[in-house]
């Protein structure tokens, strides 16, 4: 019926929308929490400390020389596409049209392939910062120089949002397109034919059976004279 058939896509489309909106809020969060962080020591006392964000960096080193790429605009975006493609399938998930519902699904997919191309990217810069904060030359080998470098939370969380909008998108392909819809049987609109047994062939003689239709008139029984008592 219509009526269950929206309230069917509708409970289908609320974890899509709320897969969205968390990934969206772990984008934001991630992206003022720091990505890398790396901590340099000589003979154990440490001289000097950084940590990235998505924003910028800060460190207490002497001097602030340098800068780093800013993804928090890319990043902030992409979660501004996500909770307008949360809405989407939440505003289209009634609709009678199966294009409209077509274009939550889309949403989702676009918001989510944007992110996720996003967050590689970032994640490329930040094995890169892991890698230039090591040391090299003599003080690779020196035990007196410590150097403790990695990623940091921010990082995984965009990682997590990633994975999340990802998920929200093989969901919504899954259970929003048309496709879906049509593999559902039609119930008839009053209801299902009453089964009729089926007629009996015509014997000479028998009782009850019903008599061929005449070559003369389809519609009459067997002809004048011709029954089993005449010709007998």
């Amino acid at each position: 019926m219509p009526g269950g058939s929206g309230r069917s896509v509708a409970s289908r489309s609320l974890p899509v929308a709320v897969l969205c909106v968390l990934a969206a809020a772990l984008t934001v969060a991630g992206s003022f929490i720091p990505l890398f962080s790396g901590e340099l020591s000589l003979l154990g006392t440490r001289q000097l400390s950084i940590g990235i964000t998505a924003w910028g960096f800060d460190t207490d080193a002497p001097t602030r020389e340098g800068g780093v790429a800013v993804n928090g605009v890319p990043l902030v975006f992409a979660a501004v596409l996500l909770l307008v493609a949360a809405a989407l399938v939440l505003f289209t998930a009634r609709a009678s049209g199966a294009a409209r519902r077509g274009l939550g699904a889309a949403s989702v997919t676009g918001a989510a392939a944007f992110l996720a191309g996003t967050v590689w990217t970032v994640g490329m810069q930040a094995a890169s910062w892991v890698d230039t904060f090591r040391p090299t030359g003599d003080a690779a080998g020196d035990s007196d120089v410590g150097v403790d470098a990695g990623l940091s939370a921010g990082m995984w969380l965009l990682i997590a949002a990633a994975v999340l909008a990802l998920a929200g998108a093989a969901w919504a392909l899954v259970a929003l397109l048309p496709a879906g819809e049509r593999a559902e049987p039609v119930t008839p609109r009053y209801g299902f034919p009453a089964q009729q047994a089926p007629r009996q062939p015509w014997e000479a003689g028998r009782p009850g059976a019903t008599p061929p239709p005449s070559p003369q008139y389809p519609g009459a029984g067997p002809e004048e004279g011709q029954g089993p008592a005449n010709r007998a």
